[in-house]
């Protein structure tokens, strides 16, 4: 999977989103065509070669220590594969309100933090 994105794949039958700029963004998610994302936080993109490769590229060089980019599937609370992420963090909610609709929300690591933001304390969970 990883791999297959790192080379350049972009999945057919899938509609692309991301998050944060679309120059830069901090991740992104291929859905299948059979399901219909609903959501306040991710950006519709026409996905190209030319802009996967770009993404990439901005990726390989904004590394943050352990914040990795890794990919993995998307899946419904019921198993069903519905698509692929790309991102430095590794945790998100799914939930499928009603048949073939989903809503992803944003990635994020243990303790609902994001991979690569400054924190105030160096302790999870401090405050």
């Amino acid at each position: 999977m990883q791999q297959s994105i790192e080379n350049g794949a972009i999945f057919p039958r899938h509609t692309y989103y991301y998050l944060g700029s679309i120059v830069a963004p901090d991740s992104f998610i291929a859905v299948d065509n059979r399901f219909q994302l609903r959501s306040r936080v991710w950006s519709k993109v026409a996905m190209s070669p030319e802009r996967l490769a770009g993404w990439l590229q901005w990726y390989s060089q904004e590394m943050y220590g352990s914040c990795d980019y890794r990919a993995g599937r998307i899946y419904a609370p019921d198993g069903t594969p519905v698509g692929y992420w790309y991102s430095q963090n590794e945790l998100n909610n799914v939930y499928m309100p009603q048949p073939g609709v989903i809503e992803v929300y944003r990635p994020h690591t243990v303790g609902q933090m994001v991979c690569g933001e400054e924190r105030d304390s160096p302790f999870i969970g401090a405050e």
